[in-house]
This record gives structure tokens, C-alpha cells and sequence, in this order.
């Protein structure tokens, strides 16, 4: 699949163990385990930034920066739809 601009990472073989790591240092429940597991992916493939609006998840983490997306100068404001 082409998505230009877009590199696809691959799932690191040492994912689990950072994940489990993970847990050990911020204890996490339900949904915010994939937070986690995308961390240990991301760090497992040397990525060290993120971009987000869901920043008070990620901050925590010192491994990793986190960024909030500057939207484009031509779109709506989150939560706005423009129509014709």
C-alpha cells in the first residue's frame, strides 16, 4: 500500500517485553495498555516523538516527546466541519 509521506513501521519481536516494562513502571487498565504498546513499538523502532491531541497520556513517558499536531491553515478547527 502507497501512502506518500507515510513510512509503515513493523512491529518490533521485542514489543512485549517493552510493553511489560512499561507496565511495571505506570500500571495502566483497559484501553490505555494500547498507549503503552504503541510506546513500546515506537521505541523498539527508534522513534522518539509523537504527535497527538491525547498528550497527558504520552507526557509521563520522559523516552518520548510529545508534540501536538499544528493543523494545516486551510482546515477546520477540531470539532468544526465546514460545508459548502
Amino acid at each position: 500500500m502507497a501512502l506518500p509521506g507515510i513510512t509503515l513501521l513493523p512491529v518490533p519481536s521485542d514489543v512485549v517485553g517493552r510493553l511489560l516494562t512499561l507496565v511495571r513502571r505506570r500500571p495502566v487498565t483497559a484501553i490505555k495498555v494500547y498507549d503503552l504498546q504503541l510506546i513500546a513499538a515506537m521505541l523498539g523502532n527508534g522513534v522518539k516523538t509523537i504527535y497527538t491531541f491525547n498528550t497527558e497520556d504520552f507526557e509521563p513517558f520522559e523516552e518520548i516527546e510529545v508534540r501536538v499536531p499544528e493543523p494545516p491553515p486551510t482546515a477546520a478547527p477540531p470539532g468544526r466541519v465546514d460545508r459548502p
